[in-house]
């Protein structure tokens, strides 16, 4: 009977939509073991034996309760599928189903199984998990089986899943990607907390690495729903080369990264050189004031989604062209919430969200544009840090804060400057500057330096008065004008927002 169940359902496989056929295969394999299992016990009880403890068999099919009597066993020619149920004992791995290989693989690779009479066997299609190969709770060290799992996932093209288990790793768990840069990666855990990679005490810096081990571009792909947890005086967890060339576009990852270290170069998430990537990362550090950064992006560029850092020194931290990003966040428990290290960063939006429980909200005095939009700041000491910084070249204002017109920063321009004294716009927002007083045969002249100019004569954008024009946050003014008792002249402020 158990022919005939297979047979019409491969039939009904070519009557459906091909996208079906995963799904028929699927529920294929299924009622077939199921069909067996009730057929074999009912022989077994008819015949008054005892059940084997390693195998029953079908037509084509041959089950193992583990993948050492799958290894010790010798299988029939006629066999062309085996399934082993779990990898050590009951319940510590899920179903894997494998195909026999009509040739040996070359070369051998650690997701091969190979039976006692020679003969190997590969993974079918559908979802790969690194309990097949030994990543299981009792496991002191995963961190080969989940090197391994990652690439027989992609050399197999497959999802790589997982069990919602906490992976004890003792050692570097390296996800190489090398070679792979027209298949991606398609890794999808069983939801941040429940999939946890946990390291031991030890292990050095970057704990956990998705890299390619050397140059190449253009890798994408999915990786979802894991937690990484760490202890060291370095990276936790880092997305990248160092080096910034292995470029990654089109990613999508979502992620919790927790390093418990208090040590002065702690940091829990590093992403490289990725573009147009939608993020959902987590970063934490081992408290307030601790650490080094929580999370840091380098050299990333028109990415989006969601950010939440928290529990150390610095936050969120923009450095070595990244440019072009929009997040929304939520920045709590810091000494500084966002940081742009220096002039190659700009034009970086925090859409909406929350800063709370800072010393200091923002601290540009380095960097370029940055602008907040729909943001809480609660509970924060200063809204800028380094405002006057020895190493900064303009003051660092070039952050422009949404808020409806109010003054969060409390700015004063003060009076009409004297002729040709420069004025920095120190607000957190664009101001309409409108200047008073007579228009005569004087020279009168108003320049505008940008946040990037330090040193020139500026752009000039009026020459007469009354006039009006726009300042950006980070901006300077200059009015060079005669200063005479018949003739006075005032200005006014007014925020854009």
């Amino acid at each position: 009977m158990l022919p005939k169940i297979d047979s019409e359902l491969r039939l009904l496989q070519f009557r459906l939509p091909r996208e079906f056929n995963s799904l028929i295969r699927y529920f294929s394999k299924i009622l077939i073991f199921v069909c067996t299992s009730w057929n074999a016990n009912s022989m077994l009880a008819q015949e008054s034996l005892k059940p084997k403890a390693n195998l029953t068999k079908t037509t084509n099919c041959t089950f193992y309760e583990t993948a050492a009597l799958a290894k010790a066993a010798v299988v029939d020619p006629a066999t062309t599928t085996i399934c082993i149920t779990s990898y050590a004992e009951s319940g510590d791995s899920p179903i894997r189903w494998m195909t026999r290989l009509s040739t040996p693989p070359n070369p051998v690779q650690p997701w091969h199984l190979q039976t006692s009479e020679g003969t190997y066997w590969q993974d079918t299609d559908g979802d790969f998990y690194p309990e097949f190969l030994g990543a299981t709770v009792k496991n002191p060290d995963c961190s080969t089986a989940l090197q391994d799992a990652f690439r027989a996932h992609m050399h197999l093209k497959m999802r790589l899943r997982g069990m919602g288990n906490v992976y004890t790793c003792a050692k570097q768990v390296h996800f190489d990607t090398t070679g792979f840069i027209d298949g991606g990666c398609d890794v999808d855990f069983n939801g941040t907390g429940r999939s946890r990679i946990s390291f031991s005490l030890g292990v050095p810096s970057p704990c956990f690495l998705l890299a390619a081990s050397g140059p190449q571009n253009d890798f994408w792909g999915r990786f979802l729903n894991l937690e990484i947890d760490a202890n060291v005086n370095g990276i936790a967890a880092q997305f990248g080369r160092s080096d910034l060339s292995d470029p990654s576009n089109d990613f999508e990852i979502y992620i919790n990264v927790k390093n418990n270290s208090k040590s002065k170069y702690a940091q829990a998430l590093v992403m490289n050189a990725f573009y147009s990537s939608w993020f959902n990362i987590t970063g934490n550090c081992g408290g307030i004031g601790t650490g080094l950064t929580a999370i840091q992006l380098n050299r990333c560029n028109m990415c989006s989604g969601f950010v939440a850092v928290g529990n150390g020194n610095n936050g969120l931290v923009f450095s070595n062209y990244t440019n072009g990003n929009s997040f929304a966040a939520d920045i709590e428990v810091l000494t500084t919430g966002i940081i742009q290290l220096d002039a190659t960063c700009g034009s970086n939006e925090i859409m909406c969200g929350a800063i709370s429980n800072l010393t200091n909200a923002i601290d540009n005095h380095r960097g370029g544009p940055l602008r907040l939009r729909n943001i809480t700041i609660g509970g924060v000491k200063n809204i800028f840090a380094n405002p006057s910084a020895t190493d900064s070249t303009w003051g660092g204002h070039g952050v422009t804060l949404d808020d409806a017109g109010q003054n969060p920063t409390q700015f004063d321009p003060g009076g009409m400057p004297r002729p040709n004294v420069w004025v920095l716009n120190k607000s957190g927002q664009p101001q309409w500057i409108s200047l008073f007083g007579p228009n005569g045969s004087d020279r009168f002249e108003v320049y505008v330096r940008y946040w990037w100019d330090y040193s020139s004569k500026g752009v000039m954008v009026a020459n007469s008065s009354p006039c009006g024009f726009i300042i950006q946050p980070g901006e300077k003014v200059s009015i060079n004008y005669k200063k005479t008792v018949n003739k006075v002249y005032s200005w006014s402020w007014r925020p854009m927002l």
